[in-house]
């Protein structure tokens, strides 16, 4: 393979390479990174997972010569698993070690590198090309082989995935009505169809359905889901912050987009928080009948003036019930928040989804993003064991665009919301006492000495300890 890239470097050719993450590679990402970077040839790397743990015996052959490829199979394979295999958790952390140096380096000046471009495509709401994070999945793919029969992706079983003969189909709708028929299809798109409701859903674009039905047989697909979502993630976290060492991400702040989120100009905003001195035009401050302050006075969402602590209208603008935890972040943490937002039952109208109680700091800059986020970490960690049953403090990164520039700003952002298995009813009576226990402890907060570092850190070396 050195020779093939490095003559196709002296010929000045661009290729792909497909690397392979098995237990060989794992710890060693830094290396593989620089080692391919070092190809001019290479303009695409792509990190691909072996996830064959379920597999128990090698490929079978036809005669009686034992291929050697068929013999190292037959070595390698064991009662756990192939020795070649690796959990979701291993290749999710291999692919966020690679990231972390690919940027760090500057290796993105040299190749593009998958499936972290997928994933920061998804997290800037732009498509990709990628199937396993967009919306065009098996149906999307045919796969002829040499004694002409047609089949879906290659990545799905065969002969499962088998759809009709070359020479029986003569118009798109036989293949389109071949897929439709196909019972492998269909319970590939139910696996799917059930995230619509997910999170992650617009940004992870549900997975692989073919992977995804070698975890469900193997009743281990949540396995499949935490390692994206670790992903995803994980490539927040180093787009906001590229000089946190691999590894040390916070296991409480996960990808939250709120969509719509934008702000007219987000420099003049930021510029107007901390020089007094600058004229605040007056605000449209308008109350609905459910509390909701806008400047149409509407339930709902709506566009809202950007207030700082020094206008005039400041207290009027933001709504009583959030007004404790806006303050300990404002004036206790010397944050910027750029969005609040009470909570609102809204049962008195039919259909109207409730809202749940949020704020989103705006950090000046990346050393203040780094701060932050792990002083909101560690004070969840606080907050976590006191607060009411059916409230729970959910940490968020989240994006805010300048509508004026288009640059776009990442956020940290909390969310009250109902735990598990409680209704908003439930959460609603429980919100004030959250509220106070939220405020006290980020006021706590306030006076601790600052930290690089999250709750996660200490938490994790407990528990290392503990297993000794």
């Amino acid at each position: 393979m050195v020779e093939a890239l490095e003559l196709l470097g002296r010929r000045e050719r661009r290729v792909g390479v497909i690397c392979a993450v098995t237990p060989y590679v794992l710890g060693r990402a830094s290396e593989v990174m620089e080692h391919l970077a070092s190809f001019p040839a290479v303009t695409t790397v792509s990190l691909v997972p072996c996830f064959d743990a379920a597999v128990t015996r090698s490929t079978t052959v036809a005669g009686s010569r034992t291929p050697t490829s068929r013999a190292l199979q037959r070595r390698a394979v064991g009662p756990t698993g192939p020795a070649w295999a690796v959990t979701p958790r291993q290749y999710a952390d291999f692919v966020l070690e690679a990231a972390h140096h690919w940027v760090a380096d500057g290796l993105f000046c040299l190749f593009k590198l998958e499936p972290v471009v997928s994933v920061i495509r998804r997290l800037r709401g732009l498509q990709t090309r990628s199937c396993h994070f967009s919306d065009l999945k098996c149906d999307h793919v045919l796969t002829l082989y040499p004694d002409d029969c047609l089949g879906s992706c290659d990545e799905l079983p065969w002969p499962q995935a088998g759809l009709t003969a070359l020479g029986d189909v003569g118009a798109e709708a036989d293949v389109a009505g071949a897929q439709g028929a196909s019972p492998l299809l269909q319970q590939a798109r139910s696996l799917v169809a059930k995230y619509t409701t997910c999170d992650y859903r617009d940004t992870c674009g549900a997975g692989c359905p073919a992977v995804r039905l070698r975890f469900a047989a193997a009743g281990d697909e949540d396995a499949y889901c935490d390692h994206r979502m670790r992903l995803i993630d994980g490539v927040a976290t180093l787009l906001a912050q590229p000089d946190l060492p691999p590894g040390a991400s916070c296991s409480r702040l996960h990808w939250r987009p709120v969509r719509p989120n934008d702000m007219h100009h987000v420099m003049a905003f930021l510029a107007r928080w901390d020089e007094p001195a600058v004229p605040r035009s007056p605000a449209r401050l308008q109350v609905s009948a459910h509390g909701n302050i806008n400047t149409v006075g509407l339930p709902g969402i709506h566009e809202a003036d950007d207030l700082d602590p020094r206008h005039p209208q400041w207290y009027e603008g933001i709504e009583p019930g959030v007004r404790p935890i806006v303050d300990a972040l404002t004036a206790g943490w010397n944050t910027v928040t750029y969005d609040s937002c009470q909570g609102h039952a809204y049962a008195d109208l039919p259909g109207a989804e409730p809202r749940f109680l949020s704020v989103g700091v705006l950090p000046r800059d990346r050393t203040e993003h780094a701060r932050t986020a792990a002083r909101l970490c560690r004070a969840a960690s606080r907050a976590e064991s006191s607060l009411p049953g059916a409230c729970s403090l959910v940490l968020g990164r989240n994006e805010l665009t300048c509508r004026t520039t288009g640059r776009v700003y990442p956020t940290l952002d909390l969310h009250l919301v109902p735990s598990a298995g409680t209704t908003p009813a439930e959460y609603f009576e429980d919100l004030a006492e959250a509220v106070l226990v939220l405020t006290e402890t980020l006021a706590e907060a306030a006076s601790a000495p600052p930290s690089a570092l999250c709750a996660c850190a200490g938490e994790a070396h407990s528990s290392a300890g503990g297993e000794q």
